[in-house]
């Protein structure tokens, strides 16, 4: 990804956190946003995974926070 790609998934995860409240099933959300789980998730075979929220020195906030929640609704 470039630096235009990043602060586009940035902002994509800002606006799912944003929709989040307004799901009353969470299941629908992971399902709404799996696409862009993917797009921003490093999981090597075996390994737990982490966000890809870092480029050139700058951390996308978003994309953090997003790949945190999701990963916690994921696992209930």
């Amino acid at each position: 990804m470039d630096k235009i790609e990043y602060q586009i998934a940035n902002s994509k995860c800002e606006n799912a956190l944003i929709d989040l409240p307004f799901h009353d099933d969470a299941s629908i959300w992971l399902k709404e946003n799996k696409v862009l789980y993917n797009s921003i998730n490093i999981q090597p075979a075996g390994r737990t995974g982490i966000a890809n929220a870092n480029f050139e020195g700058v951390k996308y906030e978003h994309i953090s926070k997003f790949h945190t929640k999701y990963s916690i609704l994921e696992k209930k």
